[in-house]
């Protein structure tokens, strides 16, 4: 499908790889429950000028973390709704949907805990997905950061300081940070710094 312009979108992200700007919609108004519809706009097509370009996610979710590195974009963690009589279940997922924008293809991978409510930034080739909530319960907060090395296309694993939610993230130079957020002890002051390859 593609379109001169965008829908309305409600609890969604923005980010950009390479030469393709794209949205990622949390959450249909119309529902009111977790959509997993993509759009992209390539602003480098001759084929496609102007035009937005819909796809879907591998499952419909909110609250979950995007950022990019290299020619990838990631989709990371978040909830789901199931719907039965009398039943709304939510579930916590641990899916990676990765968009490369070199191929036009999708692909998953798996974070190392299902969480959502966690932050997002990249640094040179790596990706850092961090922090979160495992079940909706304040204290079941999770300190995990997972991380991508786009260079060796390699998955490791490192810790915050803390246990929280809601953090923000976001990168300069070789440094990413991660600050604020909701922990055990309620609202943190506590920014953790990614410096190359180890913390601060």
């Amino acid at each position: 499908m593609t379109s001169n312009e965008s829908p309305p979108f409600a609890n969604a992200n923005t980010l950009c790889a390479t030469a393709k700007i794209i949205c990622w919609r949390w959450w249909s108004r119309q529902t009111s429950q977790p959509k997993r519809e993509v759009r992209y706009f390539n602003f480098q097509s001759h084929t496609d000028t102007n035009t937005w370009m819909t796809d879907a996610l591998s499952q419909n979710r909110d609250r979950l973390a995007a950022s990019s590195v290299g020619t990838k974009a990631f989709s990371t963690g978040g909830y789901y709704l199931k719907f039965s009589p009398g039943l709304i279940e939510m579930f916590y997922t641990d899916v990676v949907d990765i968009y490369d924008s070199n191929t036009n293809k999708w692909t998953t991978a798996k974070l190392s805990e299902a969480r959502m409510s966690l932050a997002a930034t990249s640094i040179d080739t790596k990706i850092f997905f961090a922090g979160g909530n495992r079940s909706g319960i304040s204290g079941n907060i999770s300190n995990m950061v997972d991380i991508f090395d786009n260079s060796t296309n390699s998955w490791t694993e490192s810790t915050l300081s803390q246990t929280k939610e809601g953090l923000a993230a976001t990168s300069i130079g070789n440094k990413a940070f991660f600050a604020g957020g909701f922990g055990i002890q309620l609202y943190s002051n506590t920014v953790d710094i990614f410096d190359g390859n180890k913390y601060k």
